[in-house]
Parts: C-alpha cells; structure tokens; sequence
C-alpha cells in the first residue's frame, strides 16, 4: 500500500512546458520587435575614418565634425563655446554619458585635437572616437 501511494505521488507532479514556451515566445517577439526599432544617429554625412575594430555607439551624446569644419552637437550646429557649455549640462544631467565624436576624414588634425579638447573641458571623459568598419574587399 505505501509503494501504491508513494507511485500515485510521482505520477501526479508534470510540469507543463506549453505555457513555458508561449512565454518564451513572447520575450523573443519583443527583443526581436524592440532591436529593430532602435534609433541610430543618422542625418549628417561624414565620410568616417575607416577601422577594423569599429563598433557603433547607439545612444549618449553626438558630436560631429564635417569637413568644412562645421561643428554638430545631436546634429545641432554649434560653435566652440557653446559645445563646452552645453556638454556640461548634458554631462551634469547624466554623468558619465559616452560622447561619440565623429570626424569626417578630410579635417585637419587640429580641429580634431581642439574639439577634443573643448570635450574634455567640459568635463567629458567616457569620449568614443567613431569610424566606418573596413569591408573586407578580398
């Protein structure tokens, strides 16, 4: 009689997978739905240093350099100063937020370094320097 009860006891206990699975499936339509609607930054045409290792940055702050030398704060033209101000605010609002430079490949050495420079003062220190991966043309 024990045996009888002790096998009713293991044979009671299921786990069912199809719920498991609906929820499964569930998480996969949204990370797969939510992957593809993240924004990258687009709009300002840059012809991008090109390198191996390069990887995008999605979000934080967005500083770009055109080869006319035109600088863009999230595609905002600004000047020098103004730049240093209003990382500051950006940084004191979120610190630590990673700064994405972007520098087309025809400016001088020299606007990149002050950019950098007006960067740093302005208390940015998580700076990314962005490039275009290279195709492997073989």
């Amino acid at each position: 009689m024990f045996i009888q009860r002790l096998q009713q006891k293991k044979q009671t206990t299921k786990l069912e997978l199809a719920p498991l699975i609906d929820v499964i499936f569930i998480l996969l339509l949204f990370f797969a739905v939510s992957s593809t609607l993240v924004l990258q930054n687009k709009g300002i045409k840059l012809e991008l240093p090109m390198a191996e290792t390069s990887v995008k940055e999605k979000k934080g702050i967005f500083v770009s350099l055109t080869k006319e030398g035109t600088l863009k704060l999230n595609k905002e033209t600004i000047t020098h100063t103004k730049l240093q101000e209003k990382i500051q605010k950006l940084i004191q609002e979120t610190p630590n937020i990673p700064i994405s430079f972007f520098a087309d490949r025809r400016v001088t050495y020299e606007h990149v370094i002050t950019t950098l420079d007006h960067i740093r003062l302005a208390g940015g220190s998580n700076i990314v320097l962005e490039a275009e991966k290279k195709r492997d043309d073989r």
